[in-house]
């Protein structure tokens, strides 16, 4: 078993990672958990929706390997050439689910625990 010398640290958008998701660009679906970066495995055009965004943006040539330092809550399909793309999120996010309310709340309710990440 492995210790966690960090395990009773509160979390941050400014600390690592703790929970990693796959993340399928889709038009229309919102992420179950807002994140603190995206890692782009495959590199191309990332279209997302910042947290505090009220329309899409893109980053255009992403290099393969890369990770995008911000807060998102969707990455869209159109517009998305990149690929293999994994959300940076809190895994105490999976501890406030039945508090999230909403679409987004009932998404992360049905998803199935992803693998924590440290």
């Amino acid at each position: 078993m492995t210790t966690d010398l960090f395990a009773s640290s509160a979390d941050s958008p400014l600390a690592p990672s703790e929970l990693c998701f796959a993340v399928q660009p889709d038009d229309t679906a919102a992420l179950a958990f807002a994140t603190k970066a995206i890692f782009v495995g495959t590199g191309g055009d990332v279209t997302l929706r910042t947290v505090r965004g009220s329309e899409d943006v893109t980053f255009r040539n992403v290099p393969d390997g890369a990770v995008i330092d911000v807060r998102v809550i969707a990455v869209r399909a159109t517009g998305t050439t990149a690929a293999d793309i994994v959300a940076l999120a809190c895994w105490a996010a999976w501890d406030s689910v039945p508090a999230v309310s909403g679409e987004r709340g009932a998404q992360a309710a049905a998803a199935p625990r992803p693998q924590q990440c440290r």
